[in-house]
């Protein structure tokens, strides 16, 4: 991977990215750019533009977008589908089982 895009909430979500992509995949810090957007609200604000410019670059194959939202009331499918509808409200089409865009979605269990 050239770059991966990391959009999240809080530390939490920070500290559990870094870990897994670091330990587990082995992608060095420079090879990812780390979005705090304070709030769910936040990642929902800061997501279509995100991906836009992945989208803009899809000639690069060695990109990703990673989205880490807590499910909240919504539950995990609430939450894809509202995170797909925030996309189809800025005129772009969700996300496709083709496109490397990963939404994950923590819950209180």
């Amino acid at each position: 991977m050239s770059e991966i895009v990391v959009l999240f909430e809080d530390a939490g979500h920070e500290s559990l990215a870094r870990q897994i992509l670091q330990r587990c995949y082995g992608f060095t810090p420079r090879m990812v750019r780390y979005k705090r957007c304070v709030d769910c609200t936040g990642v929902e604000r800061a997501l279509p533009g995100e991906v836009q410019h992945f989208r803009s670059r899809n000639y690069q194959r060695a990109r990703a977008l990673l989205v880490i939202i807590d499910a909240d009331q919504y539950g995990v499918d609430g939450r894809k589908h509202r995170l797909d509808g925030i996309l189809r409200s800025a005129g772009l089409s969700p996300r496709s089982d083709d496109e490397r865009i990963a939404y994950v979605i923590p819950r209180l269990e």
